[in-house]
């Protein structure tokens, strides 16, 4: 379960726990070119799974991406950006690897998604840090999820630290 803190704090967000929290909701209709802006802090962990950051319009029960499943592997600071059809198939659309966001600070991701060119861009703290094209075509699934990503795998794939100020927008 996410803790959303005690009122009046600053610099806060809700706090996962690394093992259980996360935070649900359904799909969002009619959004395939998506731009995803988030701020997150780490716990420090060393984990090698790929915690889910956050993941829109999954396929609930087959943990495959819709239209954007955004995951950190805290050993080596990679970032994973995939797209899919929310059943059957996923397409990794863009990897790069950034050992800051493990620091235990705040920092601000955003990654942006244009379906119909298949460039996908990541910011780190205001700056462009890389940018692929891929084309894949994603659908819209069952729900999205904030701190977890979907999946039937075994392993913890839960975010561990806080994340806060999440916005969506086509």
């Amino acid at each position: 379960d996410v803790d959303f803190g005690v009122g009046g704090q600053i610099n806060y967000g809700a706090r996962f726990n690394g093992s259980s929290s996360k935070i649900t909701t359904s799909a969002i209709a009619g959004l395939s070119s998506v731009s995803v802006s988030i701020w997150l802090k780490s716990s420090n962990s060393t984990s090698t799974e790929r915690r889910g950051i956050i993941e829109i319009n999954s396929g609930t029960a087959q943990g495959i991406a819709g239209t954007l499943m955004v995951l950190y592997k805290f050993s080596n600071g990679e970032i994973l950006v995939r797209s899919g059809n929310a059943s059957s198939s996923e397409t990794n659309i863009l990897t790069h690897t950034d050992t800051s966001l493990r620091d235990g600070n705040w920092h601000n991701l955003i990654v942006t998604r244009n379906e119909s060119t298949g460039v996908t861009t990541l910011y780190i703290d205001g700056s462009q840090v890389d940018q692929e094209t891929v084309s894949n075509t994603s659908t819209v699934g069952q729900g999205s999820i904030i701190g977890d990503r979907y999946t039937t795998s075994s392993g913890n794939f839960n975010w561990d630290g806080s994340i806060d100020q999440v916005r969506i927008f086509s």
